[in-house]
């Protein structure tokens, strides 16, 4: 009998393996229910044979498991080895291996079926949440089953060779795109700030450009000009006494 992890626990290394074993088994029924039932709604699931690498929620992932299922309806995995726990008890990871044939179109995105065997491994990094899947990391070899299906050439051959030499062609058209440089580092847009320049005043009465002999021009003509008012007033004074 399996048991269930409560909500306001964390895992033990029964529960991992618990866990881990009701996974496959819902991997191997062909039920994308099943496997849908062990996930929390807003579900975060890694896998590079999704197309866009990733999806979230449980429709996604129903809608993604159909197609891998029309494409291998026999897919059945095992788990090699034991289920390593975590320290904080909250996510799991297991070692796998797959078999299949691939009998059914994949779409996307597009592959036509081959007939023949599949073969495939990998690892899974679950997380956990009061028994749900919160999120499901895997890792596995694309290449090796692209080769398998014909969407990749097998190491060596002329299909490789053909393969290089239009990438040599694709990355001579790239470097003369190579976009020009905007002034944007990794770290965001570079920006150099400037000290304002203050407008030079032109010289007055003789004075160079930095403005000093003309403003020693102007503090002269104020001198004189309260000279001049000091003898005006010097002046109305004396016809005053002698008035």
């Amino acid at each position: 009998m399996t048991r269930t992890p409560r909500a306001d626990d964390v895992l033990t290394v029964d529960d991992a393996a618990d866990a881990v074993a009701r996974v496959v088994t819902a991997w191997n029924s062909h039920s994308a229910d099943r496997l849908v039932e062990l996930s929390r709604p807003d579900v975060l699931w890694e896998d590079p044979f999704i197309p866009s690498g990733r999806l979230v929620g449980q429709d996604a992932l129903g809608r993604w498991l159909s197609g891998i299922w029309r494409a291998m309806p026999d897919l059945c995995f095992v788990v090699d080895g034991p289920v390593h726990l975590a320290a904080d008890g909250r996510s799991l990871l297991a070692e796998w291996s797959g078999t299949a044939t691939m009998t059914g179109p994949l779409d996307p995105p597009g592959f036509a079926p081959t007939g023949r065997p599949i073969t495939m491994t990998g690892t899974d990094r679950q997380w956990f949440d009061g028994g749900l899947l919160t999120h499901v990391r895997t890792t596995t070899d694309v290449m090796h089953v692209a080769r398998q299906i014909g969407a990749a050439p097998q190491p060596g051959s002329f299909a490789e060779r053909l393969g290089v030499l239009a990438q040599h062609a694709a990355a001579a058209r790239m470097r003369r795109r190579r976009p020009a440089w905007t002034g944007r580092s990794p770290a965001g847009p570079v920006t150099v700030q400037r000290r304002p320049v203050a407008p030079q005043q032109p010289p007055r009465n003789g004075g160079d450009g930095d403005g000093q002999a003309g403003d020693r021009g102007s503090e002269d003509d104020q001198d004189h000009g309260e000279a001049a008012a000091g003898d005006g007033r010097g002046e109305q004074a004396s016809r005053f006494r002698g008035a």
